[in-house]
Parts: C-alpha cells; sequence; structure tokens
C-alpha cells in the first residue's frame, strides 16, 4: 500500500515537472503576436529594440519562425500611440510589449479591466508618470514591466572629474515628456548639492533643437543632455553647436557618445533590452499572469567615452576613467572621403570645367566618383555623356576624349 502511494507521488512530481519544463519552452506549432510600438525612432532606442529581440530569440521566440513581431511608430506623436495601441488590441496579439512613457500610458489606458498582457520597457520612473501604483510590489493587473532611473550622481563624479572648472550646467528637454521632468528634477537636485548653477531650455519639437542649443550656450560653459526623446531625436543638432562653440556635451544617452557626447554614463541600452525580454515579456509568453510580477530594473550600466570630442573641448581624458570605459568604436567615426583619382604630384586633385563658367571654374578634389552613365544598347554614346564622363572622373592633364581641347583652369597648372 506504501510502495503504491509513494509511486503515484512520484508520478505527480514528474508530471508537474514535465508540465514545468513544457511552460519554459514556446509552445510548439504555435506563432506567437508581439505588439511593440515607440514614440520615435531613434539610436538608443534602436538598441533596445534589437536587444529586446535578441532576448527573445535567446528564449526560442525567432522572428520568422514562431513569432510575428509587429513594430510601429508614433513619430512623436501621442495621438498615433492611441492608434497604435487600438490596433494592437484588433490584432488581438498575445503581448503588448510598449516602449517609451507615452505608448506605455496609451497601452495600459485601452487595456484596463481586459486580459491583454503588458510588458512594458523605456520608462524612467513608472510612479511619477502614473503607470504603477508603487516599485515594491506586483500591480494585480494585467501589467508588468522593466524600469531603470540613470546613476545620477555618478553620471555628475564623471562630469565634474573631466570638466572641474564647470560653473553652469545647461540642459534641453521636453517637458511633455514625464521620464524628462523626472530626470530635470533629479539634475537641478544635484547641481545645487555640489554648488552649481542649473540652466534648462524648454522644447516641444525636434525642430526646436538648434534655436535651443544656441541659446543655450549663450549661459552655460557645460551641457548635459537627458535621455528625452525629443532630444535624442535631433541630438546631432545640439552635437552640432557645441563643437562649433567648443563647449563640453555630455549626456545620460549612451548612443550620444557615438553623436558627439564626450561621455555618459547610463544604462546599456541593448542590453536593457535583452533584460526586458529575459524578465519580463517570456515569462509572460510562457502563460505567467503579469499581475504576480515585480517591477524588474536595469542592471547593466557603462561608461562610454569619445576621446575625439574631448580633443575638440580641450579635455584630456584620465588613463585610469579611459581603462575602465568603453570608447566609441573606431568603425562609428565619420568616414573620410576619397579623391577623385590616384594621388597626384603631392597635391589633391582638382576638377576642370569649361571656361565659359568662371564662378565653377575648379572645384577641390576629393569628390566622390559619379557612376560611369550606362551604356546605351545598339548605338554609340551620345557625345554629351562621353564628355560628363571625361570631366567625372578624367583628372587634369588629360586631352578631353572628344578630340575637343582640355578646358582651362586658373592655377590647375600650378
Amino acid at each position: 500500500m506504501m510502495r503504491r502511494m509513494w509511486l503515484g507521488v512520484l508520478a505527480g512530481l514528474a508530471l508537474a515537472g514535465s508540465v514545468q519544463a513544457q511552460q519554459a519552452a514556446p509552445t510548439p506549432g504555435k506563432t506567437y503576436k508581439i505588439g511593440y510600438s515607440q514614440i520615435v525612432d531613434h539610436p538608443a532606442l534602436t538598441a533596445t529594440r534589437n536587444g529586446f529581440l535578441e532576448g527573445l530569440k535567446e528564449a526560442g521566440f525567432i522572428e520568422g519562425k514562431n513569432l510575428d513581431f509587429r513594430y510601429l511608430n508614433a513619430q512623436g506623436d501621442v495621438a498615433n500611440a492611441r492608434n497604435i495601441a487600438e490596433k494592437f488590441i484588433a490584432d488581438k496579439v498575445d503581448l503588448m510589449a510598449p516602449c517609451t512613457t507615452p505608448n506605455v500610458q496609451a497601452a495600459i489606458r485601452l487595456t484596463k479591466g481586459t486580459d491583454m498582457p503588458v510588458a512594458f520597457g523605456c520608462v524612467t520612473n513608472p510612479v511619477d508618470s502614473g503607470i504603477l501604483a508603487a516599485l515594491d510590489k506586483p500591480t494585480g493587473t494585467n501589467v508588468a514591466g522593466i524600469y531603470g532611473i540613470p546613476p545620477v550622481a555618478k553620471m555628475w563624479d564623471v562630469l565634474l572629474k573631466l570638466h572641474p572648472n564647470a560653473k553652469i550646467v545647461g540642459t534641453i528637454y521636453n517637458p511633455a515628456e514625464a521620464n524628462s521632468v523626472t530626470l530635470n528634477n533629479l539634475n537641478k537636485a544635484e547641481s545645487m548639492k555640489r554648488g552649481l548653477i542649473w540652466a534648462e531650455v524648454h522644447i516641444t519639437s525636434s525642430a526646436e533643437m538648434l534655436n535651443a542649443a544656441q541659446a543655450l550656450i549663450t549661459k552655460a560653459d557645460t551641457l548635459l543632455m537627458p535621455q528625452d526623446n525629443t532630444v535624442a531625436s535631433a541630438f546631432d543638432a545640439v552635437a552640432k553647436v557645441a563643437r562649433d562653440g567648443k563647449i563640453p556635451l555630455f549626456s545620460y544617452d549612451t548612443s550620444a557618445v557615438e553623436r558627439g557626447a564626450i561621455a555618459s554614463y547610463a544604462q546599456n541600452q541593448h542590453q536593457a533590452g535583452k533584460d526586458w525580454a529575459h524578465d519580463v515579456a517570456v515569462p509572460v509568453l510562457l502563460g505567467k499572469a503579469p499581475g504576480t510580477m515585480m517591477p524588474a530594473t536595469y542592471r547593466a550600466f557603462d561608461l562610454l567615452l569619445n576621446k575625439a570630442a574631448a580633443a575638440r573641448a580641450g579635455i584630456t581624458l584620465p588613463a585610469d576613467m579611459v581603462a575602465s570605459a568603453r570608447l566609441r568604436p573606431s568603425h562609428l567615426r565619420p568616414p573620410r572621403l576619397r579623391r577623385s583619382g590616384p594621388a597626384s604630384a603631392g597635391r589633391p586633385w582638382r576638377r576642370c570645367l569649361p571656361a565659359d563658367r568662371p564662378a565653377l571654374a575648379c572645384l577641390p578634389g576629393h569628390l566622390p566618383r559619379r557612376r560611369r552613365p550606362r551604356r546605351l544598347r545598339g548605338r554609340r554614346r551620345p557625345l554629351a555623356h562621353r564628355r560628363h564622363r571625361t570631366l567625372a572622373r578624367g583628372p587634369p592633364g588629360d586631352e578631353v576624349r572628344t578630340g575637343r581641347p582640355k578646358p582651362t583652369c586658373p592655377g590647375a597648372g600650378t
């Protein structure tokens, strides 16, 4: 009797173990639909999305095989974020994965009271933005997610170590983004703690970035950009203004280092996407109730440095900081323009045009070659095509192949 009872217990444990093993992997033959959305597109969010897909793949959810990944971009319009959420509900996706606060807020608002799971990401403080009621307990609803407050104190340590003479630190942000407001308040408090002045300029769209940056450098000697989607989508504008004015530029966006910032200390965006998939999305897809899950947090943070940007601002990177940081990859440096032909006489080539166009008589070299016009079938190439090829590809000193005398070019023989 006892023997049969123990056999029954063991069989039950084995069955439970097999069921648990089945739940630890995607169901064979099933295609999972994920609706992924974000407010705008910029390098940081792209890195997060790629990490999210990589994390899903590592768990067995492979796009084109058993994963239908539907990605939509709201193009900076909050109304579009709501429309996207409505579309995902109509499509009956297995999981809604909104990235950035406006998309998360729209998804939660429209799925409230339903059983459609929402696994959010790309949020700084979900309590301040009304996404979660608390950070230390599950939601008890259809919502789970991952968040991360940037390490403000450590970022300021980096800034002041590289630029100890900073007096007025300025920033640009969109007050319509709850994440940016939270981060701005933290920065303002940190600047006061360190005895510095905090200056800020508000924008409502990426088109205002250039004017905002030009206004900011008139009253700030250092720039610190937040994790703001509006700023990130037009970061090149502020990078150019800082570069031209030799103003040190720092950012909480690690991808901004590749675009001209001197340094950044913040979460690794790619790893944040992977953690989002591993800790939140995959368990929900495998059947775990979102309301029983604790909010997850980012765990991987990086220090990134840009030697070229530091040199332009007159900053020397300390050896110990360089040793502990990730430098901007060399393959991301701006490409060098090639000359229009092989080197000649140790000087750049000039491209000569007919003398009847004196304003454009001589242009500097370093121009990319033009593609040769397609050969016309069945008849000779027209004279204009042959002359075009000669002017675009031939070095000075060559006779024009049409038999005409070569065009004059002031200074071409010097």
